[in-house]
């Protein structure tokens, strides 16, 4: 179930695959890195993993099947990546948008339409005015400033880089229009801009004395309990720390991590699909108990961490600077 009610996805991605081909044998589509960023940055906006709807199987030019209809048909939000490629489609425009816009609920809620378009291609080579009708009234985020190929996902995350700026505003824009459709039609108010009501968020009081320590919980693979060991040590003046091994009972991970301010997660690059997993779910466990409240990544190479997020802190694990992640503890609860 989606954030909103009656929806089983919050959003369908529509895209040509061609603006999805992978440049080396490590990399990601551009598409599947954007995707990878909305589901952290939309969990921080709706307080859950967000259910988004894409497919990998490159069904441009074929008919549509009957599980994609469901798909539109029980989709919040309709993001289209439109370029020259999506328009050109037999496909994007005239099945996927088409059978969206004769979807069982109204396109338009309000002054808000569920239609959400991000450009992959410049508007000097692709201009609005030459789209169809329902996408050209959406004022689109712009990926790409110039004739060229769009920004792409940079290192590690400066929120000055374009990149990030327009994934900001993109999440934003998706983030009113879900907060628009959970109102339904009626228009009624909900409580959806706060932590749900059974969260417990942890008093800002726990600060008021400057000799009061966070506590922070280090997850790490057995083979890293020796760095973990030393990372605990190098913090050991600034926050009380918790060793736990990452294949510890799930419900013994659970209790510690609604007790604790901050989790920093040690691993190896190797392991990144599990950091990804457990990040995701302490997002949830700070929705739900009100913390932990930020996500400490430690490993050789934090830049090549998938998810880039105002909640996630790079940590460097060889020499143990946590400066950053233990301001952004004390700037929270604050």
């Amino acid at each position: 179930m989606g954030f909103c009610q009656d929806f089983q996805y919050d959003v369908f991605v529509s895209y040509a695959h061609l603006n999805n081909q992978a440049l080396g044998l490590h990399e990601q589509g551009w598409v599947t890195n954007l995707e990878d960023v909305l589901r952290v940055k939309l969990s921080e906006k709706i307080f859950k993993k967000p259910e988004i709807w894409r497919d990998n199987g490159g069904l441009d030019g074929k008919l549509i099947d009957d599980g994609i209809k469901a798909a539109l048909e029980n989709s919040a939000v309709f993001l289209a990546i439109v370029s020259g490629a999506f328009l050109n489609s037999t496909y994007c425009c005239p099945v996927e948008l088409g059978a969206f816009q004769t979807s069982k609920f109204p396109v338009k809620v309000r002054e808000y339409s569920r239609i959400v378009v991000a450009a992959y291609d410049s508007l000097v080579e692709i201009p609005a005015a030459t789209w169809p009708d329902p996408l050209k009234q959406v004022q689109a985020v712009e990926f790409c400033a110039e004739p060229g190929l769009p920004y792409t996902r940079p290192e590690f995350s400066d929120p000055a880089q374009p990149y990030w700026q327009k994934t900001n505003e993109l999440v934003r824009k998706i983030h009113t229009v879900l907060l628009e459709v959970k109102k339904g039609l009626s228009g009624e108010q909900v409580s959806t801009l706060t932590l749900p009501s059974t969260a417990t968020a942890k008093p800002a009081a726990a600060w008021r004395s400057r000799w009061l320590k966070p506590n922070v919980v280090i997850m790490h693979g057995m083979p890293d309990m020796p760095r973990a060991k030393t990372l605990a040590t190098q913090l050991a003046d600034r926050c009380d720390t918790l060793l736990l091994p990452n294949d510890a009972p799930p419900d013994r991970q659970r209790r510690y991590l609604q007790t604790a301010d901050g989790l920093i997660l040690l691993f190896e690059s190797s392991d990144s699909n599990w950091a990804v997993d457990q990040a995701m779910t302490s997002l949830e466990t700070a929705a739900q108990q009100g913390r932990p409240k930020r996500l400490g990544i430690a490993t050789e190479s934090p830049d090549d961490f998938p998810l880039h997020s105002e909640f996630v802190v790079p940590i460097n694990a060889v020499n143990g600077s946590a400066d950053a992640f233990i301001q952004c503890l004390r700037e929270n609860a604050a």
